[in-house]
């Protein structure tokens, strides 16, 4: 989503976020009220309380402080901002600091996240700030007020600057916590987690052991676009929680730097991390003391930044990266998010908001199932080559999100899983202009996917990364447990100008028959007098005419209401006796079809089979229309004669 695009206020319809009090948080008019009654504002939605810590080991523990009643000047900034502000204390979240370190290098995206319309300066402080984070599709504005917690024994719980007066990283990863849930929240996560919410980018997990051996290429691929970057340290043995030289054991450090060189007649490759804790560096080969760098000229490697001080950040090289960390986390960002590198390859981008719902649309993995049809479609095609060079490849990125809040390790579903597991399969379509919409199970069953992937590591974030020749691929997102419910965002990046549409036929109501068209209706002799009829005299024409045909059926006035409404084209509030001729000769087709499709003779249809039935008595719809229907309308995935035609 470009960063000019529309901020929600935390709590506003559409945002994805609830306030307790149904209104939403507005920074401005918290602000100014606070200002005009002189208080300081105490925010009543994330309130000083166990229930925002959420974490059983330090309950008890917590005292929370304002700024100002831990320093005597506090500040937001302290000579700007950088990696180097930052540093994590006493709660397990490496994996938010090393994102947010990662993040303060583009200034652009810094600024939107981190707004410069606050202070503690007098007359502009009220105790409140706010802070901007990408949630689900929206940027939503997330006010705190900023009573931090503190340990009683002495120092932050929270993230907390260098510099001890500066406070926007703590406040930050305050609002963060609000955005889900508590502190506890955070516990335990990796980086590319984060990431989307800090920058609306495309997150994608590189987990192995050992890592590839191009993993530096891919990183570098990764980098020159400007992508944020983070790394996984393996475990230690046994309860060893540090590695040989210097490295900490399952921890993550942000990637700050890329270099190629020679040094003794080879190529070396070298990457540069930081620490968030600030200090506690790899002392091995490459590292600031070693004399590695006796081989690289002494421009070189002050271009490179190589500086002798414990600050946390330090060059290795990839072999030695490969044996020790064992995931690397990307971000690739949003073309708005980094125009301020004008020189940069930006991706083109294509976002969709889905749902998966019982008897509509969560049909499941499994290709021979007929229900697999009713998974959602997304149609990508790429373009051939402007310059005639087919057998080019286009780097292509698909990834799906599941919404909602991130539990953390203290609030995990069933069985310790976040997320319902889910995944996509990836089919070429060589005849899109005749294919129909949505795809046929059968026509998916005759083509092979060339890719699908599953979620395997318990994660709400699923990305492959593909080289494509041009030509139309279809994308099928699915949950893999069927008929379980979950609502996603499929985003698709491209290096060059593509096209992605959802994959659904049109909304298309068939025209009715004309009156004049249409056999008399038995039981013409009830019609009313005069020609007109208004809803109760419908509802009981209608009662006395299916009767006449054996079936015994009561449309609810607010049913007639609407029949009326639809077939009254003078807006007199009633209807004309061939207005209902051709209103019969509709709710016939409606009986015919939900009759066609009651498999079990019970009276009620299966959402399932919902779509062809509407078919068949001249109403096409698509899924988002269907998944509106079967909401409203259905019982336990049944629908009845009645609300069939309502």
């Amino acid at each position: 989503m470009p960063l000019h695009d529309k901020v929600f206020h935390y709590g506003e319809r559409g945002s994805f976020t609830k306030t307790k009090s149904g209104r939403p948080q507005v920074y401005e008019k918290i602000l100014r009220k606070c200002l005009q009654e002189n208080k300081l504002f105490e925010d009543p939605e994330f309130p000083c309380q166990d229930s925002s810590i959420n974490i059983p080991d330090m309950k008890d523990e917590i005292f929370w402080q304002r700024p100002k009643e831990i320093v005597k000047k506090p500040r937001f900034f302290v000579g700007g901002s950088s990696r180097h502000d930052i540093r994590q204390t006493n709660i397990g979240n490496c994996w938010f600091v090393a994102a947010l370190a990662g993040m303060t290098e583009h200034k652009e995206l810094f600024d939107r996240v981190v707004p410069k319309d606050q202070s503690f300066k007098e007359g502009l402080y009220a105790g409140a700030f706010h802070f901007l984070f990408w949630n689900d599709n929206r940027w939503v504005d997330i006010v705190i007020d900023d009573r931090l917690p503190m340990f009683q024994s002495g120092g932050f719980m929270s993230v907390k600057s260098v510099d001890d007066n500066e406070f926007w990283s703590s406040l930050l990863e305050k609002a963060y916590a609000k955005l889900n849930g508590s502190y506890g929240a955070l516990v335990a996560g990796r980086g590319w987690e984060v990431m989307p919410n800090l920058t609306g980018g495309i997150p994608e997990l590189i987990p192995a052991f050992p890592l590839p051996d191009d993993i530096w290429n891919t990183m570098k691929f990764a980098f020159d676009r400007k992508s944020i970057i983070t790394v996984d340290s393996k475990y230690g043995e046994g309860s060893d929680k540090h590695l040989d030289v210097g490295l900490t054991a399952h921890h993550e450090y942000t990637v700050s730097g890329m270099a190629q060189l020679e040094a003794s007649g080879e190529t070396v490759k070298l990457i540069r991390l930081r620490n968030p804790w600030g200090h506690v560096e790899y002392n091995g080969p490459w590292s600031d003391k070693s004399d590695k760098w006796d081989q690289v000229p002494q421009s070189k490697r002050e271009e490179l930044g190589v500086v002798v001080r414990d600050d946390g950040e330090f060059w290795l090289d990839d072999g030695y990266f490969r044996e020790t960390f064992d995931a690397v986390n990307l971000c690739y960002l949003q073309p708005d998010s980094i125009k301020q590198y004008t020189y940069v390859n930006c991706w083109q981008t294509s976002a969709f908001e889905g749902s998966w719902l019982k008897g509509v649309s969560a049909g499941g993995p499994d290709l021979d199932d007929d229900k697999y049809g009713i998974n959602p479609q997304y149609l990508l095609t790429i373009p051939e080559p402007q310059h005639g060079d087919d057998d080019k490849l286009l780097a292509v990125l698909v990834s799906m999100r599941i919404k909602g809040k991130r539990p953390g390790k203290y609030l995990l579903g069933p069985g310790g899983r976040a997320w319902n597991p889910f995944g996509f399969a990836m089919y070429k379509v060589h005849d899109p202009r005749t294919c129909p919409k949505p795809i046929p199970v059968e026509y998916l069953r005759r083509r092979d996917s060339f890719i699908t992937r599953e979620d395997i590591d318990n994660q709400r974030n699923l990305t492959i990364r593909l080289h494509l020749r041009s030509g139309t691929y279809c994308v099928v997102p699915f949950n893999v447990w069927p008929d379980t419910e979950n609502d996603f965002l499929l985003r698709i990046f491209t290096e060059q100008k593509s096209e992605c549409r959802e994959w659904d036929r049109e909304v298309q109501v068939l025209e009715p028959l004309k009156a004049e068209d249409i056999e008399d209706v038995k039981g013409e002799e009830v019609l009313t007098d005069g020609g007109r009829m208004g809803p109760e005299d419908l509802r009981e024409k209608l009662k006395k005419t299916f009767q006449e045909g054996g079936v015994e059926v009561d449309f609810p006035l607010d049913v007639c209401y609407t029949m009326v409404a639809f077939m009254d084209k003078d807006m007199t509030g009633e209807m004309y006796n061939d207005d209902f001729k051709t209103l019969h000769e509709f709710l016939q087709k409606c009986q015919d079809a939900h009759k066609m499709y009651d498999d079990s003779s019970t009276g009620s249809i299966s959402t399932l089979k919902l779509r062809e039935a509407l078919e068949h008595a001249g109403c096409y719809v698509n899924q988002r229309v269907l998944r509106a229907l079967v909401k409203r309308y259905s019982r336990e995935n049944k629908i009845d004669f009645v609300n069939f035609v309502a």
